[in-house]
């Protein structure tokens, strides 16, 4: 499966309701502007699924950092992407790279289809 179409398939499947926001994310240059955006190593998609903490934060509901970094079957992350997901991982969040929706899921530790 091509990336562009595996990033599609990720965010149509996870980004349903309110417990997971993935944003996709994009890093460059703007040739116009000569401006750079985005941060190298940044993941594919990042954004947030809400946990329940239980039993002292019972009914508290936290945004948790995630990142996703997506790769097609022969696609490798760079060095950049894999040290931005160990700092979200480091930092408490949600991070790795997927090659598939299950992939995906099992990183925001959803149950597999």
């Amino acid at each position: 499966m091509k990336e562009r179409d595996l990033l599609h398939d990720v965010r149509a499947h996870l980004s349903i309701g309110d417990d997971v926001r993935l944003f996709r994310m994009t890093v460059g240059f703007d040739e116009l502007a000569r401006q750079r955006y985005g941060v190298p190593g940044m993941s594919d998609l990042i954004g947030w699924r809400r946990l329940v903490i239980v039993p002292a934060d019972v009914g508290t509901e936290l945004a948790v950092f995630t990142a996703i970094e997506l790769k097609s079957d022969r696609g490798k992350a760079t060095a950049a992407q894999l040290a931005f997901l160990n700092v979200v991982k480091e930092a408490g969040g949600f991070a790795g790279v997927a090659r598939n929706l299950n992939e995906a899921r099992a990183i925001l530790r959803l149950t597999a289809l």
